[in-house]
């Protein structure tokens, strides 16, 4: 029987055509029943759930004829969507992706109605934000120049964000124009235009999804933006549509931006898509979003609140011990700085030279103190310590964003001012400042830890100096953070440390030397004092050494005549003497 071989290839491809248009079928996205929403001359927010791997058409519908653009949003907290203008989403359409979203409808003449399409291609289901709100032909058009971004008008904000900081990017707006008529030139616009930014903070450790809808809910209109947002002034980025903050990660945070322009003495606005971040990858395992994930991370910060509180409360009595603490603290805190500065090592080999350092220099601080034995020099470092921790509580209230210290070396050198000037005025007053740069540190460490696990942003009273110190061009960064029920719980722990330590410091120290000793002195006083033991032991064992006189010296005219030492003296009371001392008669006759 023959095979027809060319029928077999026919046949194989026919059914390999059939297997893929049929995958392609299964593949495509689901098309479900539109989401009208009636447009009034207010912002219109509702919640949807979309379905996997879907399109949701988006319909705005009874629109007033004086509206003359919308702004479609749609927000998800962990998945990105893409909203476009076409449902067939080719190349050519406009349309962007992300999770806070948003395209701009301008409307001709007549229209009622607006579309977009919104596509999901997730392999789950979930709850998408979606708010439109219209603007009348008065006011300016946000993103209408844009230069950059994928879509024509761009009225949304891109946030890159890493550990150090956060950049937040937009688009210059357009001024109005009725509908049906050309629009205003962006070189006329960009000149009467300005912006301003506000930002709004997330519950802190929260990542429920209300939470964060209610916040989106917030700022979704101009009018819930400034009752609810700060406003915030970033510093001389180039170009002017960039802005820069300093990160804490694992807090969620909102960016809303508002364009305006005056006109006889009427100030129009208009509000750009807001956009959030939580400083770190929401789905990632890895990083832990601020909190603290590796083994090694976790049992370094248990010891250092353990030794911190014992270091808050007892510190100038156990001062060897706080001369190690405060010379590995300041030891790593440098070569940390040095080597994620200057070297290119990856992390777990910089914290292993940062905690060898550390230790190095704990152990050297240690020998100053132990060799030398001079309070006022080996105090200097726990005092710099103190007045480094008080600066950068200045430096990161408000203070910090004040435009002189946009300048690195004006930054630095009211740092290291702010450093010398809390030992210069106190240093005579060792014995008390020594007592209070203990408890306060002391007491610091010991809430850093309360602070990584719930997630606050003491910790980012030094963090923020050390960001200063390694990345270049951070001066421009505008450090705004939430301070929250948690921070003040923990700042108000902190004060209660402090205070304790102190007292119990003061009070147990009252009648007590300044100073100890000095642990090099100490030694050479004994090891004087044992010297001269043996010298005294020897010199007396000599001199309690008897001289017997030879037997043909002895008169034993009389036998009963009693052995005499040098002095004519019985000898038997001569040893008698010496046996009172604690010598036997074996140690004077040998």
């Amino acid at each position: 029987m023959l095979v027809n071989v060319p029928y077999l290839v026919t046949l194989f491809v026919c059914l390999l055509r059939v297997t893929v248009a049929q995958m392609q079928k299964d593949e495509s996205p689901i098309h479900v029943t539109p989401l009208k929403i009636p447009v009034a001359t207010n912002s219109v927010t509702t919640s949807v759930s979309i379905l996997a791997n879907s399109v949701l058409p988006i319909v705005a519908v009874g629109i007033p004829s004086r509206i003359k653009f919308l702004i479609i949003q749609c927000h998800s907290q962990k998945n990105n969507i893409t909203l476009a203008y076409d449902p067939d989403l080719t190349p050519s359409t406009g349309s962007v992706y992300g999770t806070n979203i948003g395209l701009v409808g301008l409307l001709e003449p007549l229209v009622t109605e607006f579309c977009v399409w919104l596509f999901n291609y997730n392999t789950v289901n979930f709850t998408i934000l979606v708010n439109i709100v219209p603007y009348d032909t008065n006011e300016p058009i946000p993103g209408g120049c844009n230069m950059e971004f994928p879509v024509e008008i761009s009225p949304f904000l891109r946030v890159h964000y890493d550990y150090v900081n956060t950049r937040v990017e937009f688009q210059h707006g357009r001024l109005p124009s009725s509908r049906g008529m050309p629009p205003v030139s962006c070189d006329t616009s960009i000149m009467f235009l300005s912006y301003q930014l506000y930002v709004y903070f997330l519950g802190e450790n929260d990542y429920s999804e209300r939470t964060y809808f209610d916040g989106i809910k917030a700022v979704t209109n101009i009018t819930s933006i400034k009752k609810h947002a700060s406003l915030v002034q970033p510093f001389g980025q180039k170009p002017t549509t960039r802005a820069l903050f300093l990160s804490y990660p694992g807090q969620g945070v909102i960016y809303s931006l508002i364009v305006q322009y005056r006109k006889n003495d009427v100030t129009y606005e208009a509000a750009y898509v807001p956009s959030s971040t939580y400083g770190c990858s929401f789905l990632s395992e890895v990083d832990g979003c601020g909190q603290l994930s590796q083994p090694f991370a976790k049992v370094f910060a248990v010891i250092l609140a353990a030794v911190g509180l014992f270091i808050c409360m007892r510190g100038h009595r156990f001062f060897k011990t706080e001369m190690f603490f405060f010379g590995f603290l300041v030891f790593s805190l440098l070569s940390f700085i040095l080597w994620t500065r200057f070297t290119d090592i990856s992390t777990t080999d910089r914290d292993v030279l940062t905690i060898t350092f550390g230790f190095v220099g704990g152990v050297a601080w240690l020998a100053v103190w132990w060799f030398f034995g001079i309070p006022v020099i080996s105090v200097l470092l726990v005092d710099f310590t103190l007045g480094f921790l008080l600066t950068s509580v200045v430096f990161f209230s408000p203070v910090g964003n004040f435009d002189v210290f946009r300048s690195d070396f004006n930054y630095w050198m009211i740092f290291a001012c702010g450093i010398l000037a809390l030992p210069v005025f106190t240093l005579p007053m060792t014995k008390t400042l020594n007592i209070i740069a203990t408890a306060t540190v002391g007491g610091y460490c010991s809430i850093v830890v309360i602070d990584r696990y719930i997630g606050t942003t003491l910790t980012y009273i030094v963090l923020n100096v050390v960001k200063r110190a390694v990345v270049e061009d951070l001066a421009l960064a505008s450090n705004n953070f939430p301070f929250q029920t948690n921070d003040v719980i923990l700042s108000v722990a902190w004060g209660i440390l402090t205070f304790m330590g102190m007292s119990l410091q003061l009070y147990t120290e009252f009648k007590r030397p300044p100073f100890p000793p000095t642990p090099y002195k100490i030694w050479q006083r004994n090891r004087q004092l044992r010297r001269q033991r043996q010298l005294n032991l020897a010199q007396r064992s000599i001199s309690i050494q008897p001289t017997a006189p030879f037997r043909d010296q002895i008169d034993t005219s009389n036998e009963y005549q009693p052995l005499l030492g040098r002095r004519r003296e019985p000898l038997r009371s001569y040893a008698s003497t010496y046996s009172a001392n604690g010598l036997s008669n074996r140690d004077i006759v040998d």
